[in-house]
């Protein structure tokens, strides 16, 4: 037998739900208020079938806009970026409201698109370390850094929402905005000790980079 032989490449069907995401797109359509709590797990991307990633961006979008989600207006923003036949076309459409999930599932669904979708990114990042291993036997740290690296990225994802509706994002800053404006007297980040900055910033923030420095 000959050691030096590569493994044979098993073909197999990558991660994924097809049923779930019938069911997610389906729910939409029947109750347009479900979108709310599906774009904090899901974004377009972790979809496995091109045609409902598709669909689900345009829902999104819609929902941006503060438009109704349905067969037509759906249909319509689909043909107007010239990606309506791409999906199946309007039968396709109407043949998604048949997958009548229970509402209560959807985001159980969600989760599992999810799921699905971050088994992809790891099987996709474990060939390409492979590929880094047969390749680039010289520089062992470089591989390794390569593949820590790759699966953190995959790790991250799992911890950070994928997608926040932009319309969210306003509101809650808004209404942190108008907290601030109405009570001045209370700090809303992390103090610092100097009550002339703690007045200025009201703390320190989120995502804020503080960087303190003096003259020497």
């Amino acid at each position: 037998m000959d050691q030096t032989a590569s493994p044979k490449k098993i073909d197999r069907l990558m991660p994924q739900n097809l049923e779930a995401e019938e069911s997610i797109l389906s729910a939409i359509f029947i109750d347009n208020k479900a979108i709310l709590d599906l774009v904090e797990i899901i974004s377009p991307i972790d979809f496995y079938k091109s045609a409902h990633e598709k669909i689900y961006a345009a829902m999104v979008e819609l929902f941006d806009r503060n438009e109704p989600i349905d067969l037509i207006t759906v249909g319509d923003y689909l043909k107007n970026e010239g990606k309506l036949e791409e999906v199946g076309g309007s039968t396709y459409l109407a043949k998604l409201i048949e997958s009548i999930p229970l509402a209560i599932n959807t985001q159980h669904y969600a989760k599992i698109i999810y799921d699905k979708a971050c088994l992809r990114r790891l099987i996709e990042n474990a060939n390409n370390i492979a590929k880094r291993c047969f390749e680039d036997q010289g520089n062992v740290e470089e591989v390794i850094d390569f593949a820590e690296q790759a699966v953190f990225e995959v790790s991250e994802k799992k911890i950070k929402p994928a997608f926040t509706p932009l319309s969210k994002l306003i509101s809650h800053s808004l209404e942190l905005i108008e907290n601030r404006q109405n009570n001045k007297a209370i700090l809303t980040g992390i103090p610092t000790g100097f009550k002339k900055l703690d007045e200025l910033t009201a703390g320190l923030q989120p995502s804020d980079l503080i960087i303190i420095a003096a003259r020497p």
